[in-house]
């Protein structure tokens, strides 16, 4: 059930890989969100390996005893020296991150007392769809198992969506310097990176934010122009696009605010881009909003199909070939996009 308060005396594991055997560090526990499994819609012709389901993890919450954190990537080491790898977004995100690797043999610059919880500063894919729930999971244990208040610890040369959102919370926020933190009570949830996000968690972003599910009228285009994963012809088929779609706006999403953002999508009828942390925002948008992802071979991932199925939007990839001219590429975009 969700919201359960379990005894430590239990024994159960830290993550389903134990970070140590040793869990008298571990003052107490909560379980989140239950293990569940998550059906897709059908995936497109072009790429039938999009998945038709998957199973995701269950979470949980621990209140920690002398933990310690980098703030940056928001890994978590336990008192002995071994790294809390459920909380640290799993062994892919550690294996993947120089900051954690660097910092794994480094001692703590600063020591916090009281209760904490951290806000990481991750790229906005991982930071929207994985830090912001793992966050809101730790308050909410926080103001329903410890009488003292909370405070959240942020890198202070965090980016602006992360300073966007920690002043959404209404609590004292830490900004620190340091790349290592010991805290005397860390509270921390735990989720595996790569896509799978849980059902619970896109119903705890929408309700931070209070979207409304209503059917909405604007039509965005995320430009990548200029910026990794953008392809040659790119500004070419903005400008094919926009003749043809005269209300579709071409947006940055580094130039919005998180709130300009969260606004923006939460009315969009249509949102078109190539794969990028730009489509995160569909998590705001309505059911009724037809997403439309450009992807290759060299470029995409099922995140926002997944992402999209839960959110019950009809979904269409156009898959392009690199062998293909800019033009004929244009006429797909174009043609999947204008077909209803």
């Amino acid at each position: 059930m969700t919201g359960e308060s379990v005894s430590t005396k239990s024994n159960r594991p830290m993550a389903l890989t134990p970070p140590t055997p040793r869990i008298d560090c571990i003052m107490s526990t909560q379980r989140n969100q239950p293990a569940e499994v998550v059906h897709y819609g059908s995936p497109s012709k072009d790429v039938p390996w999009l998945p038709v389901s998957t199973a995701v993890e269950e979470t949980w919450s621990y209140s920690i005893h002398n933990a310690v954190v980098a703030p940056t990537p928001g890994a978590v080491w336990l008192p002995d020296g071994s790294i809390a790898v459920e909380l640290s977004g799993g062994r892919d995100r550690i294996a993947g991150s120089q900051d954690v690797r660097g910092l794994a043999r480094s001692k703590a610059k600063e020591k916090l007392t009281g209760n904490w919880a951290i806000m990481p500063s991750h790229t906005y894919y991982h930071f929207l769809l994985e830090d912001v729930p793992a966050l809101l999971s730790s308050l909410r244990f926080l103001k329903g198992n410890l009488e003292s208040p909370a405070r959240v610890l942020v890198a202070k040369d965090a980016p602006a969506y992360v300073s966007d959102f920690v002043k959404t919370l209404g609590i004292p926020i830490h900004l620190t310097m340091s790349k290592k933190v010991c805290l005397e009570s860390l509270v921390a949830t735990g989720f595996a990176s790569g896509g799978k996000v849980h059902p619970a968690s896109i119903s705890q972003i929408r309700e931070h934010f209070g979207v409304i599910d209503n059917p909405g009228s604007e039509q965005i285009y995320v430009s990548r122009v200029g910026f990794r994963r953008s392809f040659p012809w790119e500004g070419e088929l903005i400008k094919v696009l926009t003749e043809a779609l005269p209300r579709l706006r071409v947006i940055e999403g580094h130039r919005l605010t998180l709130n300009q953002q969260v606004d923006l999508f939460s009315r969009a009828e249509l949102v078109i881009g190539t794969h990028g942390a730009g489509l995160s925002n569909i998590v705001f948008s309505p059911t009724s909003t037809r997403i439309v992802e450009i992807g290759s071979s060299s470029n995409f991932g099922d995140h926002f199909w997944r992402l999209s199925s839960l959110r019950k939007q009809q979904y269409s990839l156009v898959w392009i070939k690199p062998e293909l001219t800019s033009g004929v590429s244009i006429k797909s975009v174009l043609e999947k996009t204008l077909t209803h």
